[in-house]
């Protein structure tokens, strides 16, 4: 919903404080705070092809039918991340669950995350919401993901 008004430019600072006060005093500020849904949580490990081979029946993904997205949690890097495509702009990271033994590492593409390579450090824990994927190149097909969200964890 959008509307507009005129007003003398000298009443525009009035306005501004009520309108502020106005809207301040009626919206919950959780209401200004994104939000990122997904489907459940999985580990890296669950990630197969078989698993994302069954994904793929669920196709096409579109407006009417969006795409699977899963929450890793308590994941880490576990390689230096590596910056993608021919600008630059994007990364690839490995994660795998940060207990020890668990799993087995995940490639997950980051498209346009490159300005936060510095915050992708190996041994660094965080959760993700990715969608799940399998990549295809040169004849060859492996599970990987495209990272949706991140938020960096304390342990």
């Amino acid at each position: 919903m959008a509307a507009g008004l005129k007003m003398p430019v000298e009443r525009f600072g009035v306005f501004r404080e009520r309108f502020t006060a106005f809207a301040n005093a009626g919206i919950d500020a959780r209401a200004l705070t994104g939000r990122t849904e997904y489907d459940c949580s999985a580990a890296c490990e669950e990630l197969d092809m078989p698993t994302l081979e069954a994904f793929e029946r669920f196709a096409p993904f579109g407006r009417e039918n969006p795409g699977i997205r899963l929450r890793l949690e308590r994941v880490t890097v576990v390689a230096r991340p590596q910056l993608l495509g021919n600008s630059g702009k994007h990364l690839a990271l490995m994660v795998n669950e940060t207990e020890p033994g668990r799993g087995r590492a995940l490639r997950v593409v980051a498209w346009d995350w490159a300005k936060h390579i510095g915050e992708f450090e190996p041994g660094r824990p965080f959760e993700c919401i990715v969608e799940p994927k399998i990549s295809r190149w040169k004849g060859r097909a492996t599970p990987e993901a495209v990272l949706v969200d991140a938020r960096f964890t304390r342990s």
